[in-house]
């Protein structure tokens, strides 16, 4: 096959839900783009607006539910832009930031196709300017780490997120609502104080729940957010949203929220 029938390949980070976060690079790339291969979008619709001319094509991950293995993704990625087509490889966030980026560039590589990144804005930049707080602080953070306790099939499950968790002044996990209640104990008991500010933001960008508790809280609390995904953010720079509510929390474990508030 000549260079000359090969497509082309952009991946593009839709960043974390609003299609207004979206990058000028990013759209450009989509409103050339003739098939986007996109994620599990929470506003699909207002990003398959920016792109009307383009053939839509879901293949997203969502925990717990049917999805395309990762093999069938590269191969369908590698097949368009074989066949001539403008492809944009549309993923949520930032691609770099648990996307699976690199085993996609792989496969392109691996067949000699070159392919171009946009970036984008990565959730835990979104949750903390829901929360309206910097993720480092003068004398507070000057580290923040970008984690997540979730493992792909075929590997073993370990325990390297805790060790970097306590290393960074700043946490943010992704992909970890579901196993919150353990993951909170594993740092208490590895260390970390029970009052410990934790932010809960979910569907970062689109107006979902917030809500502000402590390590110890999270850890026992059995309420649920709505259905978006949410970031988890641990530090000490949590407190700044609401430093008195946090100065006054009574001894012992409060399983209420003292701050929840719907962001419109």
């Amino acid at each position: 096959m000549s260079q000359t029938q090969v497509g082309s390949i952009c991946f593009v980070g839709a960043g974390p839900g609003h299609p207004d976060l979206l990058t000028i690079a990013g759209l450009r790339a989509l409103q050339e783009a003739q098939i986007v291969l996109y994620d599990a979008l929470i506003d699909f619709e207002g990003f398959k607006s920016l792109a009307p001319q383009a053939s839509w094509i879901s293949v997203g991950k969502r925990a717990n539910k049917s999805s395309p293995v990762q093999n069938f993704i590269n191969q369908t990625i590698v097949s368009y832009v074989r066949r001539g087509y403008s492809v944009v490889r549309l993923k949520g966030g930032d691609p770099s930031i648990f996307g699976r980026l690199t085993e996609e560039l792989d496969a392109l590589r691996n067949v000699g196709i070159k392919a171009t990144v946009v970036p984008g804005v990565t959730a835990a930049s979104a949750a903390a300017s829901t929360l309206g707080i910097s993720l480092t602080r003068r004398g507070v953070s000057r580290s923040v780490t970008f984690l997540t306790p979730a493992i792909g099939q075929g590997f073993e499950q370990d325990h390297h997120w805790l060790e970097a968790a306590l290393a960074g002044d700043t946490v943010v996990m992704y992909m970890a609502w579901n196993d919150r209640h353990t993951l909170a104990r594993r740092l208490m008991h590895a260390g970390k104080s029970p009052q410990t500010p934790v932010g809960l933001v979910e569907s970062a960008s689109l107006g979902g729940a917030v809500r502000l508790c402590t390590l110890e809280q999270l850890s026992l609390d059995q309420r649920e957010l709505g259905l978006g995904p949410v970031c988890i953010i641990i530090g000490e720079v949590v407190s700044t949203v609401c430093e008195p509510v946090f100065a006054e929390l009574p001894q012992g474990v409060d399983q209420g929220t003292f701050w929840e508030a719907a962001n419109g």
